[in-house]
This record gives structure tokens, sequence and C-alpha cells, in this order.
């Protein structure tokens, strides 16, 4: 059985979309959750599993650079699941939420591909702007 080996990275977020000028920076919390055919298995959280960190409201990405490496035995498809929450800690605000999937097709030696996901943020009342994601994959 041929294995390959693959670095992942959780390369960087920006914001898309802002809230206005009075709303401020946003707080977000990212999770990268592989999609296999019986669960959902977490490769990257950031920037902790109870944290949040600022992300300008103005488009400047902010690079994260969480890397992490994965052997799977066969090429193929693989999908992983971004999921971004959006605290908000102020008195009128409430937090937002939205995910999408990302897929990259991997085989043995293959290049650094970039993939983005643009993701729309919102609460149970209204959408509430919008980040776009990017991970990076590359054979190792």
């Amino acid at each position: 059985m041929t294995t390959a080996s693959y670095l992942m990275e959780l390369d960087q977020v920006c914001v898309t979309e802002g809230r206005g000028i009075g709303e401020g920076d946003f707080e977000l919390q990212i999770q990268v959750l592989e999609i296999t055919s019986d669960s959902h298995v977490i490769r990257a959280i950031w920037p902790t599993i109870d944290g949040t960190e600022k992300v300008n409201n103005n488009g400047d990405a902010k690079k994260i650079g969480d890397q992490w490496k994965q052997t799977y035995y066969t090429s193929g498809e693989r999908r992983f699941l971004v999921t971004v929450r959006e605290e908000d800690k102020g008195t009128l605000g409430k937090g937002e939420f939205g995910q999408k999937e990302v897929v990259f097709d991997f085989y043995p030696n293959m290049g650094k591909y970039l993939k983005s996901a643009t993701i729309g943020l919102s609460n149970s009342t209204r959408h509430h702007g919008e980040v776009k994601v990017t991970l990076t994959a590359q054979g190792c």
C-alpha cells in the first residue's frame, strides 16, 4: 500500500465585508475539521479552543501559519470544513457564525496549492460581515 504525506496550513484570514466603522475589529476563532466517511476530525483551531483573536475590519490579511502533517494511504479528494466564529463582547452585539467546505485533491509529490473559502457570518437575526480563510496543502 502506497502512502504519501502532506503539509497542511491554516494560512491566513481577512475581512472581506466589514460591519461598519462603529463596530471595530472582528474577534475571530477558526476551526478546520477534516470530513471523513464516518466523522469530523479536528485538524486546526486558531487561536485556541476557548479564545479569539482580533482581525482588522479594514481587510488587511492576518497571517496565521498553523501547520499540521497528514499521511494518507490513497490519493484523492479530501474535504475540510472551515468554521468561523465571531465573538461580539459589546452590550448590543451578538456573536456570529459561518462555515464552508474546502476540497483538496491530494496526490504524491504534489506542489503547493492554496484554497480560499469566503464565509458569510450571521446570527439568528441578520448577516453581519464576511471573511476569507486560506488553507494550503503541499506534498512532503
